[in-house]
């Protein structure tokens, strides 16, 4: 399979920028990886400093593109890892 795939302990921007409240308060959701079993993953989602419960998905793959992960409307792609 082309594309990239989801790790353990790796941080992922999703594509979706949102605002929440009235500070300025303008960024990307981005998850965390706490563990992989097969084509599932347990992550926490989180914006700015707050942080989800752990939460599970099923990884899907876009042909060239790799994994992701749609969670409420917004996806996550393993390609768009980030440097934490």
């Amino acid at each position: 399979m082309k594309g990239k795939q989801f790790r353990e302990g790796m941080k992922y921007a999703g594509e979706e920028v949102k605002g929440y409240g009235g500070c300025s308060s303008i960024d990307t959701n981005y998850i965390t990886v706490v563990s992989r079993n097969g084509m599932n993953i347990t992550y926490r989602e989180s914006f700015g400093k707050a942080q989800g419960e752990p939460r599970e998905a099923t990884v899907q793959t876009l042909e060239d593109w790799g994994e992701y992960i749609a969670i409420d409307g917004d996806r996550f792609f393993a390609y768009s890892e980030e440097n934490t």
